[in-house]
Order: structure tokens, then C-alpha cells, then sequence
């Protein structure tokens, strides 16, 4: 199969003198006139000017400039007629040379991805994006989409605006968290005027008393994604564009987070 898609490879693919002079670091005039002498054979240099599209002022200069190279034979007569060399003899010096130069290259790679991968381990620095996201309907649409991905742990919290958010909102994906074993902890205050929502809540993750007067939703996913949403207080008004969150898909950033806002994951 190798070898069969090599002879394809070759059959579809079209020598030019550009490649010639790229590789092989010839001038145009010599790539020109050996790719030509090599795809119609030995030439006189007359007609060859005429092929190559070479004047016949820089013909012969061109021609004993390719003879001392080795790439083109001379051959005697009146007049002289000049043929291509062998390209695999001709150039067995050059693929040697370009050999050991690939080789040392890399060895040079290696050496240097060595000491970037020993001066890396000393410097402890991570990087990382922060996604800025504006208006409630987009942060609860990312909000939907770091549930789905969850596969152990949801901590979210909020004040005491925010259980109605996530009932009206997630109610039917929480329940189905909960149903593939997903740890789910919300940490929200327990008033009067969210009581009964949040006895709804309680039959789908677990719900823990805080203190939480910010007007705030952090949603912490597998302690890898983490966004933290900025609400309008007291208001849940899903048209209002005013709302505005930071997400990221960082370990590091949502362990920091998480003690910011002293959270704890509770088995």
C-alpha cells in the first residue's frame, strides 16, 4: 500500500523550477535549464534557450556554471550538445550534506525542548482565559452548559434572589443530576420570602444556609469550570441585559474562587 501511494504521489505531482532553486539552491537560469535538459533529454544549447525560455546571451554562461557543478555533461561537438546528469548521483553529496544537517538540527531541538522543559518545571505559572459574558439570558444559557458537563460535584451560590433562577430554570436538568449521582450543593440564605422555593429545591440537590447578601450566582463545576455571575439585586427580570459574568475552565482559578467565597465540598 506504501509503495503504491508513492507512485501515485509521483504521478500527481508536478515538478517546477521554483522547487528546484528552493531545494537545491539554484539560480532561475539553472533550475530552468536542468529541469528542461532532464525532461527532454540531451539538447544543443540553442534550442535549449528556446525550451528553458533562457536568452541565448546567458545560455552558455548558465550551462558551464550546471557542467562545473556536476549537474550537466558536455558533449563534443559542432555543435556541442549538453545532456543532464544522473539526479541521484548528482546530488548524492547534497542529500548527504542536508542529512547531517538535519540530524544535528535535531539534535539542537532536543537539547533546547530539554532545557524549556527544565526551566518550565521551576517557574510555577499557569495561564489561562477568562470569558466575559453580559446579559442574564447568556449567562444562564453558559450556566446550562456547565451542568451538562458535570460528572461529580455542582456547588453553586447566590443570595436569596437566586433559587428562583435555578428552579425556573434548571430544575429539570438539576433533577437529572441528581439521578446520575452528581453531587449538587447550593448555598443560599433561608428567608421568607424564598422558603418555598427552596423546599422545591431540596428534592433535587442539597441546600445549605449561608450569609450571602451579594447580589451574586458562582457556579462551581468538578473544580475545573467556574463562572461567577454580577446580578441586578432583587431583580430576576430575564430581559434585562445589565447582568454580568466571568467564566473559565481553570483548576487553579476555581480552588481560588472557592476560597474567596469559603466554600467547602461536603460529602
Amino acid at each position: 500500500m506504501k509503495k503504491e501511494a508513492n507512485v501515485e504521489m509521483k504521478e500527481n505531482f508536478k515538478l517546477s523550477w521554483r522547487e528546484l532553486r528552493v531545494y537545491l539552491n539554484l539560480s532561475e537560469y539553472e533550475a530552468k535549464t536542468y529541469l528542461s535538459l532532464v525532461q527532454n533529454g540531451p539538447l544543443k544549447a540553442r534550442n535549449l534557450s528556446i525550451i528553458a525560455s533562457i536568452p541565448r546571451t546567458k545560455i552558455y554562461h548558465t550551462l558551464r556554471k550546471l557542467v562545473n557543478l556536476g549537474l550537466v555533461v558536455e558533449i563534443p561537438g559542432t555543435p556541442a550538445i549538453f545532456a543532464p546528469s544522473s539526479p541521484i548521483k548528482a546530488f548524492k553529496n547534497y542529500l548527504t550534506e542536508n542529512n547531517e544537517k538535519a540530524n544535528q538540527l535535531s539534535y539542537v531541538i532536543s537539547y533546547l525542548e530539554d532545557a524549556f522543559a527544565k526551566s518550565k518545571d521551576n517557574v510555577n505559572t499557569e495561564t489561562g482565559m477568562i470569558w466575559i459574558i453580559q446579559g442574564i439570558n447568556q449567562i444562564l444559557k453558559k450556566i446550562n452548559e456547565m451542568l451538562i458537563k458535570s460528572e461529580e460535584s455542582v456547588i453553586i451560590i447566590t443570595d436569596e434572589n437566586g433559587p428562583f433562577l435555578l428552579y425556573r430554570n434548571f430544575r429539570g436538568l438539576l433533577d437529572k443530576l441528581r439521578k446520575r449521582s452528581v453531587r449538587i450543593q447550593v448555598l443560599t440564605p433561608y428567608r421568607d420570602t424564598n422558603k418555598y422555593v427552596l423546599k422545591q429545591l431540596e428534592n433535587l440537590c442539597k441546600i445549605i444556609d449561608s450569609n450571602t447578601s451579594l447580589p451574586i450566582i458562582y457556579v462551581n463545576v468538578d473544580d475545573t469550570y467556574c463562572l461567577l455571575a454580577i446580578m441586578v439585586p432583587k431583580i430576576i427580570d430575564l430581559n434585562l441585559e445589565a447582568e454580568t459574568a466571568f467564566f473559565a475552565q481553570n483548576q487553579t482559578l476555581a480552588k481560588f474562587f472557592n476560597f474567596l467565597l469559603n466554600i467547602r465540598i461536603n460529602s
